[in-house]
């Protein structure tokens, strides 16, 4: 006797699932999306799944940048889009700053294009490039997340301090949402909240958590 099996597919992520509907198995682009490894999201109903994605609460999708930006990918992405449900809206892609910088033709493409249908576009580990600022103004995101080489040692690096409060005014001044990586403890914290900068992110705010403890 066959068995059955139902392969569900949201962009380059992969749900397969028995007869009776529960998960067999999700590629790594699932997991990411869903926050679940494929061993825990086994024998789950796949119903859950996509209560993950269709939270209220903005989805970030921090994925390959080569497999963003490959040929054909934003139609991939808009068809995904369609055929899910999914509001785009509530999805937020990470773009490394890096990878930004050496591929801006296309990442420009990529953000615009998407931007268009309503995503968000987060631009990571902003402040380790060498050119920083002067790329900034090719990319129209929404968030500039605060490299956390800076954000580590600011309450005590004078220099580190300065670099932050400047891409806080900089994002600020260019309409854009920053937040902060590495806040591991209250006096980054507070240090950040004198800065005003928007949102931090950290062992100092929450250490990782399975999604069925929240």
């Amino acid at each position: 006797m066959r068995a059955q099996v139902t392969l569900h597919s949201i962009g380059d992520a992969f749900i397969t699932t028995d007869a009776s509907g529960s998960v067999q198995y999700l590629n790594p682009m699932a997991e990411q999306l869903t926050g679940w490894s494929s061993a825990e999201a086994a024998g789950k109903p796949v119903g859950c799944m996509f209560d993950v994605i269709h939270d209220p609460q903005r989805t970030t999708v921090e994925g390959s940048v080569a497999q963003c930006l490959r040929e054909g990918s934003i139609v991939a992405l808009g068809k995904a889009f369609i055929a899910t449900s999914i509001p785009p809206e509530k999805i937020c892609f990470e773009i490394t700053e890096t990878a930004a910088i050496t591929n801006v033709t296309s990442a420009t493409r990529f953000i615009t294009a998407l931007k268009e249908i309503g995503c968000q576009f987060a631009l990571d580990d902003f402040g380790s490039g060498l050119s920083s600022f002067a790329y900034l103004k090719n990319f129209t995101v929404d968030f500039l997340k605060i490299d956390g080489a800076f954000v580590k040692d600011l309450v005590n690096d004078p220099i580190d301090l300065a670099m932050v409060k400047s891409i806080n005014e900089i994002g600020h001044v260019m309409g854009i949402k920053t937040i902060a990586e590495f806040v591991e403890n209250a006096a980054i914290l507070k240090k950040l909240s004198e800065i005003g900068v928007d949102y931090v992110q950290g062992h100092g705010i929450g250490k990782p958590h399975r999604l069925d403890d929240l």
